[in-house]
């Protein structure tokens, strides 16, 4: 690769002639009007300006990508950060520059809105499109190698972007995405759009059913003190940007407090029913089917045949050995205990419907 410093080294040359001067001389010439200049780049501008050569894609909007400090770099549809030195290319039409610069590079400085020497053609237009300080890094398990870029060290060094795998809706990776879905979101109820949006919440348009655009998982029938949080870690602790934004402690935490709760209220429906039963045996002979007949309601399947954990899918698996039918083959794999009666999982059971 051609180091482009070189041609404004100062240093002084022994032996030129004036044939090998203008040689050199038409090199930087040439090298001035088709290489990219790193200062130059930081141009909004005259990062578009890369795009007039044969950029190949008309899906993708070559304005915000400039604006968001990529260059083409005249090799098929790659496109190259200013700023941060991420190459991405092989581009897909559901894919959005803001995103995908952000599942790439999470610690880059513009898309961190740090200090750096961009200078936009519309200051307010580039703001509207950037992910606030605190946006959601989802990283990849895939790794787009780039040598040159400044931030592979400070983003490998960083375990909460190492590790995570694609979430299921990227096109909501950007939180202002996801507060945009909200715009039918029932006023009536206390969650509001930006702590939903915050919490990895999107609006599906149904109801006040949400889904997390990370792990996939799905909420509706909010109580009035509902927090979005720990609902987040109540339903799917596996989740990677729970993870992320707010830690494992606190998802343990959350875990430990449900689990209380489910002993102290299992512990009174126990007596409850014990206080019941001596009477009813005190006045009358219970036959001994009488007490297979508790909770039978409970066991009877329901019309509704979604996923009680994301209702995106029908449900299809059974856990052991409590046999409840509750859940699809991927929320399935995510929990260890039954959503319904909080016995630990042993195994699932994969059922087909006629």
């Amino acid at each position: 690769q051609v180091d482009y410093r070189d041609v404004t080294d100062n240093k002084p040359r022994d032996h030129l002639n004036l044939g090998s001067f203008k040689e050199e001389a038409l090199a930087e010439s040439f090298r001035s009007m088709n290489a990219p200049n790193v200062d130059r780049l930081n141009y909004e501008f005259e990062r578009l300006k890369t795009f007039d050569n044969n950029w190949p894609l008309d899906f993708m909007d070559k304005f915000i990508l400039a604006r968001t400090g990529m260059y083409y770099t005249g090799y098929a549809d790659t496109t190259k950060c200013s700023f941060c030195g991420v190459e991405i290319g092989h581009w897909e039409e559901t894919d959005h520059p803001v995103g995908e610069h952000v599942r790439w590079s999470p610690e880059c400085p513009l898309m961190r809105r740090r200090q750096t020497n961009n200078i936009p053609i519309n200051e307010a237009a580039l703001n509207r499109i950037l992910p606030p300080v605190s946006y959601d890094v989802c990283g990849a398990n895939e790794v787009r190698t780039n040598t040159n870029s400044q931030s592979s060290n400070e983003s490998s060094s960083s375990s909460a972007s190492s590790s995570f795998s694609h979430p299921d809706h990227p096109e909501y990776i950007i939180e202002s995405a996801r507060v945009r879905s909200f715009a039918e979101w029932p006023k009536t109820l206390k969650q509001k759009p930006a702590e939903l949006a915050e919490a990895g919440f999107f609006y599906t348009g149904k109801g006040d059913r949400v889904m997390c655009f990370s792990c996939g998982g799905g909420l509706k029938d909010w109580g009035e003190d509902d927090d979005p949080w720990k609902e987040h870690a109540l339903w799917f602790k596996n989740c990677n940007y729970l993870k992320l934004i707010k830690g494992q402690k606190y998802i343990d935490a959350i875990q430990e407090n449900r689990q209380n709760d489910t002993k102290n209220q299992d512990t009174a429906q126990s007596q409850s029913l014990v206080q019941d039963l001596k009477k009813e045996a005190s006045t009358s002979h219970i036959a001994s089917d009488r007490l297979s007949q508790i909770d039978v309601d409970d066991e009877k399947p329901l019309d509704d045949k979604s996923c009680k954990i994301c209702y995106a899918n029908d449900y299809n698996t059974a856990f052991l050995p409590c046999a409840h039918v509750v859940a699809c083959v991927k929320c399935a794999a995510s929990v260890t205990k039954c959503p319904v009666c909080r016995e630990p999982i042993t195994n699932v059971t994969r059922l087909y419907f006629s």
